[in-house]
């Protein structure tokens, strides 16, 4: 098995901070479960050592916490030097976890590096395929490392063929997706769950953009049963920025092929993104 994920632990006291090696792992998500429960963020560099909004993610962790009915400060300076000690040891792209362990002795926190890889760029102009699952979150907003407990096993069985499966509640509502946030286009509005879910950070800045572009918006869950007569389906991440989904459970959305209003999500956010990415 490839362990390209290493796993670092963030020590501090009043005059320095170091990082120490603690082990490895094939992934990020099969690090986290080696670790005590508690709230994560994960986030991509980009032309090897530019980030985007790095604060927003120390943010979900203090908030995620918060959720959980507890408090953690991070000291953002001396998190962000550790970082780039980090990415100075890699040559291209790299995925950061920050995962911060509840232990005994107090909030531990634990840095996961590993190289990223983005999706080839046909898939962004065929789309993707995906698959619903029964499922929601328990504590929506917070982003809890229980919730990768939860979902191990479903993510190591999820078949080559599909990229993302896309939860959906009691009432056969569609929420979002096991690590992104779903868009619905029918008759040229836009809709995407407002409650239930994790809001993604790249979920705001897609929908700041397409407002701003004149795009009309439904904050609401959309049936999973009606899936039949949308013409547009995309999926946001950190991971993925906007990504176009043409077939739910080997069934076609719309024409087959990515609409117009998800490819002008995906350039919008594209330049967008662009002004906006600062070095660590």
């Amino acid at each position: 098995m490839n362990k390209s994920t290493k796993t670092w632990k963030y020590l501090q006291d009043n005059n320095a901070e170091e990082i120490v090696l603690i082990g490895e792992a094939s992934n990020l998500d099969q690090a986290s479960q080696k670790l005590m429960n508690g709230v994560y963020t994960t986030f991509r560099t980009y032309n090897h050592d530019q980030v985007l909004h790095i604060e927003e993610h120390f943010d979900r962790l203090e908030r995620s916490a918060q959720l959980q009915g507890k408090e953690i400060v991070l000291d953002r300076k001396r998190l962000t030097r550790c970082l780039r000690k980090l990415v100075d040891s890699y040559k291209n792209d790299v995925r950061f976890r920050i995962h911060c362990a509840n232990e005994a002795v107090g909030w531990q926190i634990y840095l996961m590096v590993e190289p990223f890889f983005s999706l080839p760029e046909v898939i962004y102009e065929t789309g993707a395929a995906a698959k619903t699952i029964l499922m929601q979150r328990e504590n929506p907003e917070s982003k809890s490392t229980n919730f990768i407990e939860k979902t191990k096993d479903i993510r190591l069985s999820k078949p080559d063929t599909i990229n993302e499966y896309l939860m959906v509640d009691q009432d056969g509502l569609l929420l979002e997706g096991l690590s992104s946030n779903i868009f619905i286009v029918k008759n040229k509005i836009v809709w995407t769950a407002n409650e239930g879910i994790l809001p993604g950070l790249t979920r705001k800045t897609v929908i700041n953009l397409l407002s701003s572009a004149g795009i009309q918006f439904e904050f609401s869950e959309f049936p999973k049963n009606q899936l039949n007569s949308v013409d547009e389906v995309f999926i946001t991440s950190v991971s993925r920025g906007v990504l176009p989904v043409t077939r739910i459970d080997d069934k076609q959305i719309g024409s087959g092929s990515p609409g117009n209003i998800t490819k002008l999500a995906r350039k919008l956010f594209n330049t967008w993104l662009e002004t906006e990415l600062q070095r660590l």
